[in-house]
């Protein structure tokens, strides 16, 4: 079976064990924090089928995949950029394969409560204890496979330069305002978000 994740890296482009020590070094406070963060709202979107795995085991994965060479780092990409990836692949991963099992027919879990507690445990934001918890359910809901727009909203979320969120998603300039332009109008739609007096138009009020 495949690695979660795993891509053809060019034999040139492929990190030597000497490179991913020196990239993990040269990560920032902040770029460690963003890690942190995107593994946080990951788990907490995997619900039950995290299987009691939290945001630390999420991305303890990202790293041993890396430097065991399963997952190779391109060091085309930036190294941050490419852990996020990891991060992303691994838990699509964990979805199907939960997934699989379910229809394999595979019972309710029994630590699916453990796995919902440590989940929301995961996500360290006090707008997220002070009740902004039922708005990030509501997003997270609509674009519920949709990688794409879950993707940049993760990213415009963090803070991160709309380069970073391309490369993320994978998207180019022009298809990424695009996709933008839809996850705004779906947001205002789900009275999510308020448009502004441009956005409203005729029949929007």
């Amino acid at each position: 079976m495949a690695t979660p994740g795993s891509r053809r890296v060019p034999a040139e482009q492929a990190a030597t064990r000497e490179q991913i020590d020196r990239a993990v070094a040269a990560l920032t406070d902040e770029e460690v924090l963003r890690l942190e963060r995107h593994a946080a709202w990951r788990i907490r979107g995997l619900g039950p089928a995290a299987d009691a795995r939290d945001a630390e085991d999420l991305v303890n994965d990202a790293f041993e995949l890396t430097y065991s060479g399963a997952r190779s780092w391109n060091t085309a990409v930036p190294f941050y950029i490419h852990l996020k990836g990891v991060l992303r692949s691994v838990s699509d991963h964990w979805r199907e394969k939960y997934a699989t099992q379910l229809s394999a027919g595979r019972g309710r879990l029994d630590a699916s409560e453990d796995a919902r507690t440590a989940a929301e445990t995961a996500v360290d934001d006090p707008r997220v204890r002070a009740g902004f918890q039922d708005t990030l359910d509501a997003v997270y809901a609509l674009f519920q496979g949709d990688r794409v727009a879950l993707d940049i909203l993760e990213g415009l979320a963090e803070g991160l330069e709309s380069a970073d969120i391309r490369a993320i998603a994978g998207l180019g300039q022009t298809p990424y305002e695009s996709k933008v332009r839809a996850i705004r109008r779906a947001l205002i739609d789900a009275g999510l978000k308020r448009p502004t007096v441009t956005q409203k138009g005729p029949g929007r009020g």
